[in-house]
């Protein structure tokens, strides 16, 4: 089975003053729920991602992020774990 490609090849997440969410953790859930929803880096749905994924210094994701299911739920907190 294939993923789904999330929902562009390169997330960036930015505050309301246009700077990046640099070091931001960004977790996935099961829409509806709070149970945790596994993401993977490739296609194949073979490489995990981690729980959550680090942005990095740019608030991107250095890697695509595919899902098996079509509904999931983002939660974005800061570095310092305010959401």
């Amino acid at each position: 089975m294939a993923g789904t490609l999330v929902p562009v090849p390169r997330l960036q997440f930015l505050d309301g003053s246009g700077d990046p969410y640099a070091s931001g953790k960004l977790y996935f859930f099961k829409a509806g729920t709070s149970t945790a929803l596994t993401v993977y880096s490739d296609v194949e749905l073979t490489t995990a991602h981690s729980q959550p994924i680090v942005l990095d210094a740019s608030g991107r994701v250095e890697a695509g992020i595919y899902i098996m299911a079509v509904s999931c739920k983002m939660r974005l907190d800061t570095s310092a774990d305010v959401t």
